[in-house]
């Protein structure tokens, strides 16, 4: 995939996550993703990441956290804003597996060690 499209969707997911509280994974053309090939193995890795920070940011845009762990309520919050991270990366992955014709657990199965979990 070349790399100029990858830029265009990273910053249509920053526009959308700055423009309002969306979990919706910006227009990508359907097609199939073949997962021997490298190339293309990469790039659904690069739009797991993607989703995994659009749904961060959603998280952030809908869930308001008390001012810090001290506070009345954060813990409470800071689950909310889990569930609403959760729920938005769950919802990402499988629009993602469903352009790519792939299941949201090949998806979830790229993720290499060290990195933060696509998913809970």
């Amino acid at each position: 995939m070349n790399t100029n499209v990858l830029i265009a969707v990273g910053v249509c997911v920053s526009l959308t996550a700055c423009g309002g509280a969306r979990c919706e994974w910006p227009h990508e053309a359907d097609a199939a993703v073949d997962l021997t090939n490298d190339i293309e193995r990469r790039h659904l890795q690069d739009d797991a990441h993607g989703a995994r920070t659009f749904a961060v940011r959603y998280g952030d845009a809908v869930v308001i956290l008390p001012s810090g762990p001290e506070s009345d309520g954060w813990n409470e919050r800071v689950g909310v804003h889990r569930d609403a991270v959760g729920r938005c990366e769950a919802s990402l992955t499988s629009s993602i597996a469903a352009i790519h014709h792939v299941s949201p657990a090949q998806i979830r199965a790229l993720n290499s060690p060290g990195q933060l979990p696509l998913l809970p």
